[in-house]
């Protein structure tokens, strides 16, 4: 399978671990251009990237991707880098029952817990979701407009499992509908740049350290930003 290539250059192309697990993918318009997107059945699916030092994040970081949940009954993990049982460098997750999103980092039994949005998610819509992260505050986006930011300075904690899309290893949950153009930088993205990946969701970005477009029909799984 070739559209899981990552276009960034930095080879950090996704793999299916097993046929079986392999996500399903589908035919979308109306982000663009037309696109291909990846569809994942909340049981067994995902698709992982293996670990390197480009995708080992400790301070500023953004994480972006299209989003289109089946329902919100069980958590769901658009993209996690996590130990099992231990610990998340970094993950964006849903909610389950509200469909609000959350930023993973560092230790999951710290007092506060994670930083929220003040938004909710809506199941079989699709939505831009991304956080920014610069060391001492998440800001959350919704479809490229700002909606809140948290105050938060605990590290994210480095570790070397591979970095999931649609799943995560700490307790084994995954997610449930269509994910598409995955992106994750080693920078906080300012507002503006946020509301230009929204608006250009096909577009390459040179400073991303990962971009999963899905759309290569000869190539989908390839790391597609070009570094």
């Amino acid at each position: 399978i070739n559209w899981l290539n990552d276009i960034s250059g930095n080879n950090n192309h996704a793999s299916c671990p097993t046929l079986t697990t392999c996500p399903g993918s589908g035919f979308l318009a109306g982000l663009g251009e037309p696109t291909l997107w990846t569809t994942y059945n909340g049981t067994d699916q995902y698709l992982q990237i293996s670990d390197s030092p480009t995708i080992e994040i400790t301070d500023q970081l953004t994480i972006s991707a299209w989003v289109n949940p089946t329902d919100f009954v069980k958590q769901g993990n658009i993209i996690c880098k996590s130990n099992a049982g231990i610990e998340y460098n970094y993950c964006l997750i849903i909610e389950p029952a509200s469909g609000i999103v959350k930023f993973g980092g560092g230790d999951p039994n710290r007092p506060g817990g994670y930083p929220q949005s003040t938004f909710a998610l809506t199941p079989n819509t699709w939505s831009h979701v991304a956080i920014t992260y610069d060391g001492a505050a998440v800001n959350f986006y919704l479809n490229g407009v700002f909606r809140n930011s948290v105050n938060d300075n605990a590290a994210t904690k480095v570790n070397s499992s591979p970095l999931y899309i649609g799943y995560n290893n700490f307790d084994s949950q995954f997610y449930k509908g269509n994910i598409d153009e995955v992106r994750v930088w080693r920078r906080a993205l300012s507002s503006n740049e946020i509301t230009e990946i929204a608006k250009f969701p096909n577009q390459e970005e040179k400073s991303v350290i990962s971009q999963m477009n899905f759309d290569d029909k000869n190539n989908p799984m390839k790391d597609e930003s070009g570094r």
